[in-house]
Parts: structure tokens; C-alpha cells; sequence
């Protein structure tokens, strides 16, 4: 629910139409707020900035998996494929539970439907004579009947059990969890948590930064240092594959730049990228480990910091591996980078 309200303060806030103010009137200040301002504060001035940040991502997203329809950090080429997925997920199963109400409309009905709702309204439309003689039938027993005429006669128990066992019950808080009206306040959650990593080891829009990793040693950007790990990982790995890359020339950040920044998203399908996904989500964030760089199993890379960083790296190190026979009977630095970056 946070995430829903920030995510609409925030849409109120940057959407802006320069033809109404705040308060919904027009601007009170025409010499500032006008189409040929040059004050980069005016709200033409937003305005036309946003039209060419729209322009762009218009630009990357009628690229972006065309076989599927479908300001806090900036953006950056490439965002719009870490987005990409989370809508494709939500879509999928807001039209899943559209065609299950569809199929099972009679379990999905609600009794609420079509009735006004007052707070202290006790009204509850549900067939008591029918639960109590089914539980009667049960007990064997009609003359000790209890006579009730509300929900609130019943023992609690069972006033749980009429509750949950109302369609009402399960199909609501299916229709809380999806919904097609809340995808785009859905989406931006998913994305601000990949992003901010949630206060966790790995954020991937550090992956994007061009300043030093906090809390690295090394002082370089995340992107570079997290490279430079994958490739510590292959020597430990594989010392002749990771020998033959260096002696080459075939520098870690010239094909783990994309793989990085978009989590594999341009090597794999969206299909099985979804599953590499779930394995990445799935592990935990947090920072497990304090090591210093005297112990060789990190050198001291943060990455490695947490299960989640850990696997991205290692899950690099498999896919080289998968290429590793060809890699060897390359001769030519070009060649492995052009292997690698076409990933098969």
C-alpha cells in the first residue's frame, strides 16, 4: 500500500500539463510560464522535458520484445528491459484470473454485489437454514436447532467459516493482488525494489552509476568491479579458460557491461529469462558476509557479499563455460567477444 501511494504522489507530481497550475487554474505568471520560456524551472519547461525523455523510451520500448505486445534514478538505455518483464508477469496473470472468473463465473459470485454498504450495516445475505440443516444432518440432531437470524447469532468459528468460505472471500483477495487497474502501480514497485535492491547487497542501478561502489575497496564503479569478480571467479573456476581470455585481451567488462545492466535480459529469452529471474529473487539480499580481501574466496569484491550477488556473477562464470570449447579454439579476441555477445 506504500509503495501504491508513493507510486501515485509521484505520478501526480511528474505528469505535468503545462496548461493548468496546481491549483487547476491557469498559470498566474505568464512571462514565466509560457511555450518560449527559457527558465528550466517553468512547467514548459518540464513539460517539453518530459516529451523528450517519452520520445526515447518510446524509441527503446517499440524495439523491445515485439513478439509479445507488450526520476528517482534517471533513465538509462537499457531500463526499459528490466521493466519490460514485470509488466509481461502482470499481464499474464491479470488475463489468467480474467479467464478463470470467465470459466467458474458461478464459484466467483458475490452475494455483496449490487447492495449498498454502510459501515455498521449487519445485514448479510447468506442461506443460514441451509448451513444448519447440512450441520443438523451432520449431528443427527433436529430438535436442539439453534434459530438464528444474523451472522453475529453464530458461534465465532463458524462465523469464520461462513466468511472464508464465501466466494467473496477468496476471489477479493485475488482481485487486491491483481488487478488490472493497480499493473502500473504493481510495475513500478517491482521495478523501484530491482533497482534500490531494497536496501539490500545488490542495486542494480549501481550497475548504471559511474561512481566508485559504496563500501568497495577497490574504488571503481560497480559494473566494472563486479566484471572484474566474474572474471576472479573463472580463473578459480577454470585457470585455462580464464588465462587464454587475458592473454587474448578479452577484457570482462566488454560483454558483462549488457549482461549486467539487464540481468541477461538480451541472451535469453523471456521465457527462460523469467525463470533465471525467480532464481535471482529468490536468494537473499542481504549482506551475509564481512570478509576483507585477504580471503581469496571474495578477494574482498562486495558482490560476493550476499547470496544474490554471489549467484549473478557465478551465473556469468556458467555461461561462459558454456561456451567454453569454442572460446579455447579462438586465436582472436574479436571472435570471443563476438561469441560471447551472441550468446547462443
Amino acid at each position: 500500500m506504500v509503495g501504491f501511494v508513493r507510486y501515485a504522489g509521484l505520478r501526480r507530481r511528474l505528469l505535468v500539463d503545462p496548461h493548468l497550475s496546481k491549483g487547476g487554474r491557469s498559470s498566474p505568471d505568464p512571462v514565466i510560464d509560457n511555450p518560449l520560456s527559457q527558465n528550466p524551472d517553468s512547467t514548459w519547461g518540464r513539460f517539453f522535458r518530459n516529451a523528450e525523455l517519452e520520445k526515447t523510451l518510446d524509441q527503446d520500448l517499440s524495439r523491445l520484445y515485439p513478439e509479445h505486445d507488450i526520476p528517482e534514478y534517471g533513465y538509462r538505455q537499457g531500463m526499459h528491459e528490466l521493466l519490460a518483464p514485470f509488466l509481461y508477469v502482470l499481464h499474464v496473470d491479470v488475463e489468467h484470473l480474467s479467464e478463470v472468473r470467465k470459466q467458474y463465473e458461478d464459484h466467483f459470485t458475490d452475494k455483496f454485489d449490487g447492495l449498498g454498504f454502510q459501515e455498521n450495516d449487519l445485514t448479510y445475505n447468506f442461506d443460514f437454514k441451509k448451513l444448519l440443516d447440512s450441520m443438523e444432518d451432520e449431528i443427527g440432531s433436529h430438535d436442539n436447532a439453534v434459530k438464528v437470524k444474523s451472522l453475529n447469532e453464530l458461534d465465532p468459528e463458524i462465523q469464520t467459516t461462513v466468511l472464508l468460505t464465501d466466494a467473496y472471500g477468496a476471489e477479493g483477495e485475488l482481485g487486491i493482488v491483481i488487478s488490472e487497474k493497480f499493473m502500473e502501480h504493481d510495475a513500478y514497485c517491482m521495478f523501484d525494489a530491482l533497482m534500490s535492491g531494497s536496501h539490500g547487497s545488490v542495486a542494480v542501478v549501481d550497475f548504471y552509476s559511474h561512481s566508485p561502489a559504496h563500501g568497495s575497496h577497490s574504488g571503481l564503479p560497480p559494473v566494472i568491479e563486479t566484471s572484474a569478480a566474474l572474471y576472479h571467479l573463472l580463473s578459480v573456476v577454470d585457470s585455462s579458460l580464464h588465462s587464454h581470455l587475458v592473454e587474448l585481451g578479452v577484457e570482462p567488462q566488454y560483454f558483462a557491461l549488457r549482461w549486467l545492466r539487464v540481468l541477461f535480459g538480451r541472451e535469453f529469452s523471456l521465457e527462460n529469462l523469467l525463470l533465471i529471474w525467480d532464481e535471482i529473487f529468490a536468494a537473499d539480499n542481504n549482506v551475509t558476509s564481512e570478509k576483507g580481501a585477504e580471503d581469496d574466496a571474495d578477494s574482498g569484491f562486495r558482490i560476493f557479499r550476499s547470496p544474490r550477488g554471489a549467484l549473478i556473477p557465478a551465473m556469468s562464470v556458467s555461461m561462459i563455460l558454456h561456451l567454453r570449447s569454442s572460446l579455447l579454439a579462438t586465436e582472436h579476441a574479436t571472435t570471443c567477444l563476438q561469441r560471447l555477445l551472441n550468446f547462443p
